[in-house]
């Protein structure tokens, strides 16, 4: 879509209101339309063209996609495919007990989790085992206390330039991503003079838990915050790494959810779009599962 556009997905949290609907399984890991949640989503933003596409899940995640790798190469081994598992398990880092250092980048062919699925939007040469995440994906594993440090964390390893960003659990139609990925590179090009600073994906709220309202005056949002207004933010982003710029003060102030960190941003004359968008499902809660079911089984989707 547009030369030097990064991907990012925020991935590492526990999903708490989740997992009695899913059996205690971490949301990243959750199935939807026949593939899991973190597939699906590095699969949408890598197929707006972002690359790399940086995506933090947390040490939980990580141990599954783990343990079911090592239960693949096992199996795999026993039929003849893998001459020798122990060589595997070092290549893959894996020790005796399992065990694997976090917070650093592991690769896309370290950490697969096998899903029975051919991929057929794999590179060309590409190792077809576990998970299917695209080629494009680098993975960090780190237990963040917080929302933001997971944003502060990813923005360690993006480029300098603009990332498309989103959420894990916020379902929405591939048509729906490409319109507003297209609209807010439009709205943040660096070659406009009236650029943007990044823009924010935002629906009608419908009664939704704890909803971060937006404000906003001639398509820009002017407040983000508790208070109620019309429209809610949809877990879809697009942003400069310029806002990382506030890092530190942020800290420093003991502010402790992605939502207050964009808050203050715009309190400190950042702006960010604010672009409509329709049928956006955030799973939350096994309602919200379901209703992201119908969306991806409609024709066109959540495709």
């Amino acid at each position: 879509m547009v030369d030097g556009l990064s991907g990012a997905i925020i991935a590492a949290g526990r999903g708490e209101r989740l997992r009695d609907a899913v059996h205690g399984l971490p949301k990243p890991l959750v199935k939807l339309a026949g593939e899991t949640l973190l597939v699906r989503q590095a699969r949408a933003i890598a197929s707006m063209g972002a690359s790399p596409v940086h995506v933090i899940v947390n040490s939980e995640t990580a141990g599954m996609l783990r343990d079911r790798r090592v239960a693949q190469d096992r199996s795999r081994a026993r039929e003849g495919e893998l001459a020798n598992y122990s060589e595997v398990a070092h290549d893959h880092g894996i020790a005796d007990h399992g065990e694997r250092k976090h917070d650093r980048e592991v690769t896309r062919d370290m950490e697969r989790v096998p899903d029975n699925r051919e991929l057929a939007d794999d590179r060309e040469g590409a190792d077809n085992r576990g998970l299917g995440l695209p080629s494009e994906v680098k993975l960090y594993v780190r237990d963040t206390a917080n929302s933001m440090e997971s944003l502060l964390t990813l923005g360690e390893h993006i480029a300098p330039g603009r990332f498309l960003m989103t959420t894990v659990d916020a379902i929405l139609s591939r048509s729906e991503l490409a319109r507003f990925a297209q609209r807010a590179l439009e709205l943040t090009d660096p070659r406009n003079p009236d650029a943007l600073d990044g823009a924010l994906g935002v629906v009608r709220w419908r009664g939704d838990k704890r909803p971060l309202f937006a404000k906003v005056a001639d398509g820009v949002i002017s407040a983000l915050g508790d208070g109620e207004a019309p429209q809610v933010t949809a877990g879809l982003y697009l942003f400069s790494t310029r806002i990382f710029g506030l890092a530190e003060e942020a800290r420093a102030a003991g502010l402790d959810a992605m939502r207050q960190y964009l808050a203050l941003l715009i309190r400190r004359g950042m702006r960010f779009a604010a672009i409509d968008l329709n049928d956006v499902i955030d799973v939350d809660e096994a309602a919200d599962l379901d209703a992201a079911r119908a969306l991806v089984s409609n024709p066109g989707g959540g495709s």
